[in-house]
Order: structure tokens, then sequence, then C-alpha cells
């Protein structure tokens, strides 16, 4: 189960961290438009339908727009089912070259959207993560062996929360040695210093796989 759950969790991870790359790659692709764009409007003048080699079906839209006294015609980044020849739309273009433009509309849709979902995903990657730490939690409180142990290391992110709660890392060693190491969301209501005991639940048939008690 423990593995299942941290498959589960870096699989969302994962995911997050190729949606925000991907929300970077539009950022900085629009942060020229952002930076020195021109805003003006433009008509759609052509509507063409084609099929690539794998038969898919491409789907172009041209504009025609003036800037000074020079009309241009270019390929829009942007199509929809509610654009129609003839449509007149706000684009944005770059003085130096007004062949490049965006659709002003959509201009900043992409890249909030990606990291919308890659912020979905780790709050889903770290919820799955504690959540099957407190499942462990109690199905060892039931059925483990019950260890006293002292915190040698307590670090909490002050700078990053989760739920309203702090990712933090606690490590403990008991009586014989052995260390017990354990991340979880920590509410900062409660105390946890060095040097205090924490209860360990232990599998009585595995040591290697046990639970901290971080909610005693």
């Amino acid at each position: 189960m423990k593995k299942s759950k941290s498959n589960f969790s870096f699989v969302f991870w994962l995911s997050g961290i190729i949606f925000l790359l991907v929300g970077i790659y539009f950022n900085l692709n629009n942060a020229e438009f952002k930076r020195n764009g021109i805003t003006t409007t433009a008509e759609i003048v052509a509507i063409e339908k084609y099929y690539d080699l794998d038969d898919e079906e491409e789907i172009d839209v041209y504009v025609q727009y003036t800037v000074g006294n020079t009309i241009y015609k270019t390929k829009l980044d942007y199509y929809s089912d509610f654009l129609s020849e003839g449509d007149i739309i706000t684009i944005i273009y770059l003085p130096e070259n007004p062949h490049k433009i965006t659709y002003a509309k959509v201009n900043m849709v992409p890249q909030i959207l990606m990291f919308t979902v890659a912020g979905i995903c780790f709050v889903v990657g770290f919820v799955s993560l504690f959540w099957g730490f407190f499942s462990r939690l109690k199905r060892y409180r039931l059925k483990g062996n019950k260890v006293i142990a002292t915190i040698k290391k307590f670090y909490c992110q002050a700078n990053f929360r989760i739920l309203n709660k702090y990712v933090a890392r606690l490590v403990c060693v008991d009586a014989e040695g052995n260390q017990y190491e354990t991340r979880f969301l920590y509410d900062n209501r409660k105390l946890i210093e060095v040097g205090s005991q924490i209860v360990v639940y232990v599998n009585k048939k595995n040591p290697k796989k046990y639970a901290i008690d971080v909610e005693q």
C-alpha cells in the first residue's frame, strides 16, 4: 500500500512538473507580447481547412489588419468554432515585426490553464501521500509494536503550505539506535522540539515498515 500511494503521488508530481514547464514555455513565448505588444483590431479574412499526412484535420485562420499605412495578412495562432470569416477581433502585434501576432483574447489563457492544472496535480500528489501515511499510522497503531524514540531532526518549510499546513520532515532514533524518518503536513499550533520523545509504531514482521505518530 505504501508503495502504491507513493507511486500514485509520484505520477501526480511528475504531471505537475510537466504542466508547470509547459506553462513556463507559454509564459516566455508571450512575454514579448506582454512587454512590447500593441493592441489593434483585425478582420478574419480566411479560414482554411485541410488534412495533414496523418489524415488529421488542420485549420488555419488568417486575419488582415493595418499598421501605419501598411496592410498585413497573417495566420492567427488560434482557432475556435466561434470564429467566422468577416469577424472583427482584437490582436496584439510587435511593432518591430508586425507580422508576429497573437490573439489578445486568449493570450494569457494557456499559461494560466497550465499553472492551474500543475497546482492541482501538486496538491493531489501531496494529499495522497499524506493520506497514505495517516492510513498506515492508524493500521500500525492497532497491530504494530510501540516504540519510544527521541527526535533528532525537525525541519519545517515555513514558506510553503498545503491545506494551511506546512511540509515538514522529522528524524528520530530509538534506544537501540534504529532511525526513523517521515515527511508530513505540520500544524504549527502543535509544538515539536528536537530532543523530545515521540511514539513510533513498527510493523511486527518487517521493522523497516513503520509510522511515526506525529499526531500525538
